[in-house]
């Protein structure tokens, strides 16, 4: 009989810390992650995961009765793969599976809330990138990802529709504007990280990097954001800008300055002209 998948609070009392290394992963805490009944803590934690042993756990979880062999011996060859291209590769590999299967949907939901948040990452990319999917549809399937309580889930969140914002640049800006005064402060973030200009791990947004000012109404929205965890990725974008555009991104700033005296716009000021201050 399948388990009933609940995802696990990250902000345990207290929460659990990651290993340093992956040999000191006590071996009951990485046992229990390759069955997906914890979250990962860390990126050791995640690079540590059979990720062949942790998706047949998942998918016996979801209630997956039939896995035909040709299927798992394909997982096993991906995860000989990178990190980001096995994710990538076996969350698409599980939505082939389900592409003709009735219950496709009832599966997908029960995978978002797996207790692994390999397995929620592995349902974000099969809701964000659902072949034919218009750009408002790919949005409003991932923003649950991108509310995740995971770390590493929020992060695969933007990763998996990066592709599609970056193709239709326009329209992922004006329907990305209202999520930057959204009450969730991941959400806020989402709307930065997924537009940077040069980003981390994933393909550059050229057109950006050219001329930012199109993000501006985002950016402004978020100038005196009062989250770290935001205000940090506010202060990356203008940092990523200010390797091509430092005129702009210095203007930018001084006029910040000058409207303003709040503190959290200083510090994302501050932390925005680290590249500029280095290049004097």
């Amino acid at each position: 009989m399948a388990r009933k998948a609940q995802a696990e609070p990250i902000t345990s009392n207290p929460p659990r810390k990651g290993a340093k290394r992956r040999s000191d992963i006590p071996a009951e805490v990485l046992a229990a992650l390759n069955r997906g009944e914890i979250a990962t803590a860390n990126l050791v934690e995640w690079l540590a995961i059979d990720m062949s042993q942790l998706c047949r756990h998942v998918l016996e979880d979801i209630g997956q009765s039939k896995i035909p062999g040709g299927w798992l011996k394909g997982i096993d060859d991906l995860c000989k793969l990178g990190i980001l291209q096995k994710t990538e590769q076996i969350a698409a590999a599980i939505g082939q599976l389900w592409s003709e299967e009735a219950d496709r949907t009832t599966k997908l939901t029960a995978l978002a809330a797996h207790p692994s948040d390999c397995a929620r990452v592995w349902a974000a990319y099969i809701a964000g990138r659902a072949p034919g999917q218009t750009l408002n549809k790919s949005l409003k399937a991932i923003r649950p990802f991108a509310a995740d309580q995971h770390f590493g889930v929020r992060e695969c969140a933007w990763m998996a529709v990066r592709p599609q914002v970056a193709s239709q640049l326009a329209d992922s800006i004006k329907l990305l504007t209202p999520w930057a005064i959204d009450k969730n402060v991941n959400i806020r973030r989402f709307a930065v990280e997924v537009l940077r200009p040069k980003g981390v791990w994933c393909v550059h947004l050229n057109a950006l990097k050219d001329d930012p000012s199109p993000v501006l109404p985002i950016l402004e929205a978020m100038k005196a954001e009062p989250e770290r965890y935001a205000q940090l990725s506010v202060a990356n974008w203008l940092n990523d800008a200010s390797h091509s555009q430092p005129h702009w991104v210095k203007q930018l700033c001084t006029r910040w300055q000058r409207e303003s005296d709040d503190g959290n716009t200083a510090w994302i000021i501050n932390h925005a002209l680290r590249t500029i201050r280095k290049s004097r």
